[in-house]
């Protein structure tokens, strides 16, 4: 019995055997024996007067970072979990492989929509590739998708990645952290400086050209600080250019 691994012969020879309408096809999914990031295998048969003549095994696999991926996004503090519409073992499996506890599988598009309002909705970002994710992006605070070729879901997302993997969505979160460190920074210089010269005009020690001085002085310190905030962090640009940011539709 014959195996075929090359993908070029294995399209040519299901195409003519399909065309031929004269094998039977027949396919069984197996469970065991995975191993690694795999997470499902199809043995797929085409037989011909009841005698099998060929059959194709076909691997899916998660992508070999996949799991660090999640690890660097659960090391942040953050709760993943995994929202599918397959059946709830296979979910598990993808978890398994993955290291997400939290898993939900069998859900349909409302059913996810109604997972991310019970953890908190405004709180939640939800990453999906398919159109039974539309609901969910609706009522989620941040909406994000990797499917730039289904253009539903990047007309409703609030960004979109353009590489394979979760490393984007890090960088995002990255990005965010910087946000808030330059807008704490310059909130704290804000109010320290306003105090100084408040009691500084009460003394009268301020003049107009002291005024004058401060005014201009003041911005370019809080433009410093910034752009001091934006650029300690470590992350690679071309993570931050696989990240693309939009306005919602």
């Amino acid at each position: 019995m014959p195996v075929i691994n090359d993908p070029s012969t294995l399209r040519t020879a299901l195409l003519t055997a399909i065309q031929s309408k004269s094998y039977d096809p027949a396919a069984g999914a197996v469970t065991a024996g995975l191993s690694g990031n795999e997470v499902d295998r199809l043995l797929t048969s085409l037989r011909k007067d009841g005698v099998t003549v060929v059959t194709v095994q076909i691997v899916e696999r998660l992508q070999t970072d996949a799991a660090v991926e999640v690890a660097a996004l659960q090391a942040r503090g953050l709760h993943v979990h995994l929202a599918s519409g397959d059946v709830v073992a296979r979910a598990a499996r993808i978890a398994s492989v993955l290291g997400i506890k939290e898993v939900h599988g069998g859900l349909a598009p409302e059913d996810k929509a109604a997972l991310v309002k019970s953890l908190g909705a405004e709180r939640v970002c939800f990453v999906g590739d398919g159109i039974n994710d539309a609901a969910a992006f609706a009522v989620a605070g941040i909406a994000g998708t990797p499917a730039l070729d289904r253009p539903q879901l990047p007309a409703r997302a609030d960004f979109y990645t353009v590489s394979a993997g979760l490393g984007p969505l890090d960088a995002l979160f990255t990005i965010g952290a910087r946000h808030d460190r330059a807008a704490n920074a310059a909130l704290r210089f804000a109010v320290a400086y306003n105090i100084v010269v408040v009691v500084a005009a009460l003394l009268g020690v301020l003049t107009p050209l002291w005024c004058a001085l401060l005014m201009p002085a003041s911005s370019v310190l809080v433009v410093l600080l910034v752009r001091f905030a934006f650029t300690d962090s470590k992350i690679s640009d071309s993570k931050l250019t696989d990240t693309t940011t939009k306005e919602r539709s």
